[in-house]
């Protein structure tokens, strides 16, 4: 199920948040991934994917720009299709098209977009190192 996250699901997004980011992303010193990274998804559009009580994952949208700040899928639920579930939401709701930024070291999200027909626009260099932006092919 998908739906609108609500004030309650915050601790649990920020846990699912912070797990990955301490598992998958070892370009970012441990410091700089703190408990509370709640203010990075402020002024978003966040929608998480559920089953019964359990959450997922979540994809939060800058509404304006049409530009996807997070996905993040739960660990136990990685490979599942949570990610193209949240995606297709995303698109369909956003159209025609969505951007995101990729850090370059992420070799698995980056395959992720890539093998689902996301194209690269542009390249750049941030505190975290190479990034790609990315734009989604348009909603069908």
């Amino acid at each position: 199920r998908l739906q609108a996250a609500g004030p309650g699901r915050w601790p649990t997004l920020k846990r699912i948040y912070r797990d990955v980011r301490r598992r998958q992303f070892p370009w970012i010193p441990a410091d700089r991934i703190g408990d509370d990274d709640s203010r990075d998804a402020e002024g978003e559009a966040v929608h998480v994917a559920t089953e019964g009580d359990t959450v997922l994952g979540f994809v939060s949208v800058w509404e304006a720009d049409r530009f996807v700040q997070h996905l993040f899928v739960h660990l136990d639920h990685q490979g599942r299709g949570v990610g193209d579930r949240l995606l297709a939401f995303a698109r369909k709701t956003y159209p025609p098209t969505l951007r995101l930024k990729c850090v370059a070291a992420n070799r698995r999200a980056l395959d992720f977009y890539l093998a689902r027909g996301w194209r690269t626009l542009a390249t750049g260099r941030d505190e975290n190192g190479e990034h790609l932006l990315l734009e989604s092919p348009p909603a069908t």
